[in-house]
């Protein structure tokens, strides 16, 4: 069965750099805006239809960063709450809703705005994808019974998708992933080939976690093995200066 994935008139939006987080279509989370360009841009959207494009940048270390330091591939996003900070920054949840890309910037003081396209994505489910799709899933449960922390609600939304392309959304936010390889998978327009990557991927932290696991446990042993060598030292010593004293 193949389908397609948004289809849009050219746009013009806000946009907000962000260092390291990406938000994918479908999923949400919250993201803290604390520079001046960043700020000025939720509050732009906010006054507008509360939609901004997420941006990410090249260089996380990067304070004001340009327009052709930021990706061009990134996601629009909807605000839905917004929390004021101590400091001026805005805490807000912010909701993934299309893939987009920046044809051009038109603004660029004081905030950037840009004009944008919906990316459009062909999507064919076969047996493969499905094959992917439960062997991730297994992988998972796997990472988190070796130790890996995954929020609650984004394991309700993976174990409960029945939609694909949002299975693969989801799982590109739990990874334990660089910057860089997120904004990959967010820019690969093949379903198949998001998931053949997302399966390199559970399968790279399962054998970190496996190595932590097996650490933490020869560490543990050793503390027990100490523990009770200690404890019977010191009965040993109770016992003798018993016996000493009668």
């Amino acid at each position: 069965m193949a389908f397609l994935i948004g289809a849009s008139e050219q746009s013009i939006y806000s946009v907000a750099p962000v260092r390291d987080g990406i938000v994918f279509p479908g999923t949400e989370n919250v993201l803290v805006f604390g520079r001046a360009k960043s700020v000025a841009a939720i509050n732009e959207a906010l006054r507008r239809d509360r939609k901004v494009v997420l941006l990410m940048q090249k260089n996380p270390a990067a304070d004001d960063p340009k327009s052709n330091e930021l990706y061009q591939i990134g996601v629009m996003a909807t605000i839905d709450k917004t929390v004021p900070g101590d400091k001026g920054e805005i805490n807000a949840l912010v909701k993934g809703i299309e893939k987009v890309r920046v044809i051009s910037f038109t603004k660029q003081e004081g905030w950037f705005e840009a004009k944008i396209e919906i990316i459009k994505e062909k999507i064919v489910e076969d047996d493969e994808i499905k094959a992917m799709i439960r062997y991730i899933s297994t992988q998972i449960k796997k990472a988190i019974n070796l130790g890996k922390t995954v929020d609650f609600v984004f394991l309700m939304n993976i174990l409960n998708t029945d939609n694909p392309v949002n299975f693969a959304n989801q799982i590109a936010v739990v990874l334990d992933l660089k910057p860089q390889e997120r904004q990959m998978l967010l820019e690969e327009t093949s379903l198949k080939e998001k998931l053949k990557k997302e399966v390199d991927f559970v399968n790279r932290e399962i054998k970190v976690l496996e190595i932590e696991y097996s650490l933490t446990s020869k560490t543990q042993k050793k503390f027990d093995k100490g523990m009770k060598e200690s404890i019977l030292r010191e009965k040993m010593k109770t016992i003798e200066e018993e016996l000493g004293e009668k």
